[in-house]
C-alpha cells in the first residue's frame, strides 16, 4: 500500500476547493507503477514509520486536498503548529512532492518546502538520512519495498510506501529447515510473525513442529500437522537426528 497526493476533486491539477472534497485527493491506495526510477529509503526505520503514520492520518482526515497552484498551504499550516499534524484543523492543499516534504519535516528531517519531483532526490540524499535504491526489483513491483520508502519518478510523481512488501516481511534460510521441539507449556501458532496476529492453534510442550525455513526477527514459520503458522523461536529447540 502507498499514500500519495493525486489530483483534485475534479481530477484536475489546479484550482480545486480547499481540503479533500472526495476522500480521494490524498489517499492510501495499492501500489502502482508510474515509471519510477529511484527509491529513497530511510536509513533509520523510525523516520519512515513517523512519515507513514503522519501520511495515513492526513489522508484520512480530509483536511488536505490537491492543488498545484496552492501546494504550500499544508506546509504553512503545519509550521504554525510545530508540525504536530494531529492539531491540524484548517483545510489546505498540497501536491505529491509538497506532501512528501511535509512528511519528512514531521519526521524531523529538514527539507525545503519548495522541492519538487524533478529536484528532490539530491537534497534528500544530502541529509544523509536516506539512501538511493535503483535496482529493478525496487522499481517494478512492491515486493522488496519497505514501510517508509519514498518512491520517486523524477519530474513525474512521488509516493510513500505504507507497508512492507512480501519479500521484506519474511526471510528465508534453508539451514533452518528441520524438526523442532516446543519447550513452552503453551505456545501460540499465529497467522503472522507478531503478537497482533490471530492464534490458529495452541501448541504444547514436547510437540514437534517443522520449520519451513522462513523467519522474521524472533519468529519462525513452522508446520504442525497440516497447519502452517508462526511461533516465537525462543520456545523451540532443534532436534538433530
Amino acid at each position: 500500500m502507498i499514500v500519495h497526493a493525486r489530483h483534485d476533486e475534479r481530477g484536475k491539477l489546479k484550482y480545486g476547493k480547499k481540503g479533500d472534497q472526495t476522500g480521494g485527493e490524498v489517499k492510501i491506495t495499492p501500489w502502482i507503477y508510474f515509471k519510477q526510477n529511484v527509491v529513497l529509503r530511510p536509513i533509520d526505520k523510525s523516520i519512515g514509520n513517523k512519515m507513514v503514520e503522519a501520511g495515513k492520518w492526513l489522508a484520512r482526515s480530509n483536511f488536505v486536498g490537491y492543488d498545484q497552484a496552492n501546494r504550500l498551504t499544508l506546509f504553512k499550516e503545519l509550521e504554525k503548529i510545530d508540525f504536530d499534524y494531529t492539531r491540524l484543523k484548517k483545510k489546505c492543499e498540497c501536491d505529491c512532492s509538497a506532501f512528501i516534504n511535509c512528511l519528512a519535516n514531521i519526521a524531523g528531517i529538514s527539507v525545503d518546502e519548495n522541492l519538487r519531483t524533478k529536484n528532490m532526490k539530491a537534497p534528500y540524499l544530502k541529509t544523509k538520512k536516506f539512501k538511493a535504491l535503483t535496482a529493478r526489483k525496487y522499481l517494478k513491483s512492491d515486493k522488496w519495498l519497505r514501510k517508509g520508502d519514498i518512491v520517486l519518478a523524477e519530474g513525474r510523481h512521488v509516493v510513500l510506501v505504507c507497508t512492507d512488501g512480501e519479500k521484506v516481511q519474511k526471510r528465508y534460510n534453508r539451514r533452518l529447515i528441520g524438526k523442532y521441539m516446543v519447550t513452552s507449556k503453551n505456545l501460540n501458532l499465529r497467522t503472522g510473525a507478531g503478537l497482533k496476529y490471530t492464534i490458529k492453534k495452541k501448541l504444547h510442550k514436547n510437540d514437534v513442529v517443522i520449520c519451513t525455513g522462513y523467519y522474521f526477527p524472533k519468529w519462525y514459520q513452522v508446520s504442525s500437522g497440516t497447519m502452517k503458522g508462526w511461533v516465537r523461536k525462543k520456545y523451540l529447540k532443534r532436534i538433530y537426528q
